[in-house]
């Protein structure tokens, strides 16, 4: 009886870690930095963005030549915290090689750039300094 509780034990650990490896694989990960230090993403990779009170997730797929963006947009919650109800504001457009869009909140901006042939995004990070306004 205690063999089979014990196996019981060991097969769960191997099972949790065996989750927490999927999960880590599941995490936004860059494949490579552009010259710039921009983070470089494919197509259908997600990525992630902390714009100081905001925080951005999205992604791209390669459409006809072009990168069809999809960003979701969202106040950032402390999960510790009563309220934790936010919604999120989906942004969709399309971006031709090579043009870019801003993702912008009052504390910093991501700046998303379309790669020479679709086939990856740039994403770079910017804190606002003194001299640059908010366009909200």
């Amino acid at each position: 009886m205690n063999k089979s509780i014990a196996a019981l034990g060991i097969a769960a650990v191997l099972f949790a870690a065996v989750g927490l490896s999927e999960a880590r694989q599941m995490l936004p990960q860059s494949v490579a930095k552009g010259p710039s230090g921009a983070e470089l993403y494919r197509a259908n990779q997600a990525f992630s963005v902390k714009l100081g009170s905001k925080h951005a997730v999205g992604y791209f797929a390669a459409e006809r030549g072009a990168c069809a963006l999809t960003v979701m947009l969202a106040e950032n919650v402390d999960p510790d915290s009563q309220d934790r109800m936010s919604s999120a504001a989906r942004i969709r457009t399309m971006l031709a090689p090579q043009d870019k869009t801003e993702v912008e909140s009052e504390e910093a901006f991501a700046t998303i750039t379309c790669g020479a042939t679709a086939e990856t995004v740039a994403v770079s990070m910017h804190t606002k300094g003194p001299g640059r306004q908010s366009g909200l």
